[in-house]
């Protein structure tokens, strides 16, 4: 944190895959295009049951 403080963000994202079982995990590539960006909070429903993870600039992937 840097003397002009921190903000929160908030977003959420819904995805229709047509073969769920294919997908294997995600990569969030906003660390890159947002480089004042710490940490990621992730929470997802998949057909196999629900995932959480925190995710950083050094790491940046979720795999499930």
């Amino acid at each position: 944190h840097d003397d002009a403080g921190h903000a929160d963000v908030g977003a959420m994202y819904a995805y229709t895959c047509e073969a769920p079982t294919k997908l294997t995990g995600l990569e969030a590539t906003l660390f890159s295009v947002y480089p004042s960006l710490e940490k990621l909070s992730v929470q997802g429903i998949l057909p196999t049951g629900q995932t959480a993870a925190e995710l950083t600039p050094s790491a940046n992937k979720l795999s499930w």
